[in-house]
C-alpha cells in the first residue's frame, strides 16, 4: 500500500471514529494485519458509495464492509491502553 493511501486510510478512520483516535494512532502504526485491514474496510466504503452513485446494486459491499468493520472493532477492543501492540504480556 502506498504512503498516500496509508495516509488517506489513516485520516479516514480518525474521522469515523473519533472517540478511537488515540488507539488507532497506536495500532495503525505497527500493526500491519490492521492496516490491511483499514485499507480493505476504507475502500469497500469507497467503491460501494461509487455503485450507489450509478444506481448499481451494493450488496457485496454492505456484507463486506459489516465484516471488516467488526474485525477492526475487534483488533482496537483487544488493545489495551497500556500493553504495546504485537507484543506478548
Amino acid at each position: 500500500m502506498a504512503d498516500k493511501d496509508q495516509h488517506l486510510t489513516l485520516l479516514w478512520l480518525q474521522t469515523m471514529f473519533p472517540e478511537l483516535d488515540y488507539k488507532i494512532n497506536l495500532i495503525y502504526s505497527k500493526d500491519p494485519v490492521f492496516r490491511e485491514i483499514a485499507y480493505e474496510y476504507f475502500e469497500c466504503i469507497r467503491q460501494e458509495k461509487i455503485r450507489q452513485e450509478s444506481g448499481r446494486n451494493t450488496d457485496f459491499f454492505e456484507e463486506t464492509i459489516r465484516e471488516l468493520k467488526e474485525e477492526l472493532m475487534g483488533h482496537l477492543n483487544e488493545m489495551k491502553p497500556d500493553k504495546p501492540v504485537n507484543e506478548d504480556p
